[in-house]
């Protein structure tokens, strides 16, 4: 559930905020596909995207471009940085690989 809400609020953002983000003037009533968001959400979240800290924060993570080996190592990390003993071999050839290419 929390991964399609996730990937609707970027749907409204992206397809009905930022394309309008200079006419604030359009984008005072959610849009017209969705009768079922309430007025004061949408302000709220038109107001949410809109802020310079999400801005801020949407640049951050757009600024740096990974790749799939990359991202699979980050997704098998642990939080103290090490991986589990059937994925340690993965990551050390992964990591062997990549060492050669640079």
């Amino acid at each position: 559930m929390g991964i399609a809400l996730r990937g609707f609020r970027c749907k409204l953002a992206n397809e009905f905020i930022m394309p309008n983000a200079n006419n604030l003037s359009s984008q005072k009533m959610p849009p017209l596909e969705y009768k079922g968001i309430r007025k004061e959400d949408w302000k709220s979240f038109v107001d949410k995207i809109l802020s310079e800290d999400f801005q801020q924060l949407d640049l951050r993570v757009t600024e740096r471009k990974i790749d799939r080996s990359e991202a699979w190592l980050l997704v098998h990390r642990r939080k103290d940085g090490t991986y589990t003993p059937e994925v340690q071999q993965v990551a050390e050839r992964i990591s062997e690989l990549r060492s050669q290419v640079e």
